[in-house]
């Protein structure tokens, strides 16, 4: 009897440790499961937008970039380039640093576009009231300043300002310039 009872304890002794081992790793895994299911929960919601000023010198690790103004035409050149029907001309000026040790290249027709408060997306467009542009190489440590036009609804009345500098090298901008509409 005895040896079996010694066998019905040991055998005890390792389902319990079979049950605490069960417990253990499946703890562990509902923790790593439980991280794995925040991050993906964060990646659906996506970052969270900031959104800047008017006047605002936004830095980054590669540039400082700023919009200083923003203009508004409704009737732009008569005869030649009149306002269309329902729409008006915004240019918006800006400037950027470029902070990198490389020339780069701003590009606003591929990397800067408005979006009204309906999510419309309106891009560059020839403006009668840039007066000189925003576009080129910036060398290294060197500043560029100018204007980016755009043909938008008349009606559009909560406009931000959105830029990606230098392409997929850079962090996105967003700057509400809703106050000067």
């Amino acid at each position: 009897m005895k040896k079996a009872e010694k066998t019905i304890r040991k055998l005890s002794y390792v389902l319990i440790c079979v049950v605490l081992l069960s417990v253990a790793a499946n703890l562990w895994l509902m923790y790593r499961y439980q991280g794995a299911q925040n991050e993906i929960t964060s990646l659906r919601q996506g970052a969270e937008l900031k959104t800047w000023s008017i006047g605002d010198v936004i830095e980054t690790p590669e540039f400082s970039f700023t919009v200083h103004d923003v203009k508004v035409d409704t009737v732009g050149i008569p005869k030649y380039l009149p306002v269309p029907e329902g729409q008006k001309y915004v240019a918006v000026d800006v400037s950027l640093k470029n902070k990198t040790e490389d020339d780069n290249t701003f590009v606003p027709l591929n990397t800067a576009y408005l979006r009204d408060a309906d999510n419309h997306k309106y891009d560059l467009s020839l403006a009668p009231n840039v007066e000189f542009t925003a576009a080129g190489r910036v060398a290294s440590g060197d500043t560029i300043r100018g204007e980016i036009g755009y043909l938008v609804p008349a009606e559009a009345k909560e406009l931000r300002f959105y830029v990606e500098p230098f392409a997929n090298k850079s962090a996105m901008i967003v700057i509400d310039i809703s106050s000067k509409l």
